[in-house]
């Protein structure tokens, strides 16, 4: 009798730890599909697409409700996943964009390019952010293969028929040219660090104005409204003053270096 007793005990002891375990994977991924609904606030006032973002957060709820806690989990927090390679892929375009600017200056014909280009930018609106990467780093890869050719073929143009003689006579200026040519590569090329860092600046400032207002909106729901509860709250409130933190720190840092070049004029 003492013995059954005894087993008894243990396997209520296990029932016990079991339920204890499957509330915790509750609670794990409740909070994880909470932080998921944040990330895609947060892609919404960025101006990010969110219905691929939104699909794999209802399919996260469905799990959750079928009682699939650490499948749940897993889905929801790949919505911050998604969210980064957003951010990634929009930054990444930017630089594109520059970079076909500059090369168009120079006299280069970028039809390939810029057609490839337009695909990327439509794989990024329908939230294909994988192609859309990989079509922007071909289109990087097309265009410096396009400079290369550009470049050689000036230098190949401007060779033909010029023999020692002319050399001679005229290296004053080639050496002018070349000088005015490497002055010219060195302001272009400040111009482009000045922009690429003004768009940083403006991109950042912009991210700290969506943090900043998604902190009251998260101390409204909270303290006035009593529409968030107390778990949502603290991990909204931890993730935006986190990411706050990096901005208040980053933006001075990028404000530095873009006075530090304009001292160099």
């Amino acid at each position: 009798m003492k013995s059954l007793h005894i087993t008894c005990i243990i396997i209520l002891s296990l029932l016990i730890l079991q339920v204890s375990g499957q509330e915790e994977g509750k609670d794990s991924a409740l909070n994880a599909i909470s932080f998921a609904e944040t990330r895609i606030k947060e892609m919404l006032d960025l101006g990010f697409s969110v219905n691929y973002a939104n699909g794999t957060l209802n399919e996260a709820k469905l799990l959750f409700s079928q009682g699939k806690y650490s499948a749940a989990e897993s889905l929801a927090v790949y919505v911050d996943v998604i969210k980064q390679k957003a951010i990634e892929t929009d930054e990444l375009i930017d630089y594109v964009e520059e970079k076909i600017y500059n090369a168009s200056l120079k006299g280069i014909d970028l039809s390939e390019a810029q057609e490839l280009f337009n695909t990327a930018a439509a794989a990024f609106e329908i939230e294909n952010y994988d192609e859309a990467q990989r079509l922007l780093y071909q289109t990087i890869n097309q265009i410096d293969e396009m400079e290369k050719e550009a470049a050689l073929e000036f230098a190949i143009e401007g060779s033909k028929g010029f023999g020692l003689a002319d050399l001679i006579k005229y290296w004053p200026y080639l050496i002018a040219s070349v000088a005015a040519m490497a002055i010219f590569g060195f302001f272009l090329q400040k111009r482009i660090r000045v922009m690429r860092i003004s768009n940083k600046i403006k991109n950042l400032e912009k991210e700290k104005e969506v943090v900043e207002s998604l902190i009251k909106k998260t101390q409204e729901k909270y303290f006035v409204s009593k529409t968030m509860n107390k778990t949502e709250y603290n991990i909204s409130s931890e993730s935006y003053g986190k990411r706050l933190t990096v901005l208040q720190k980053d933006i001075p840092v990028f404000k530095k270096r873009l006075e530090e070049l304009g001292r160099k004029n």
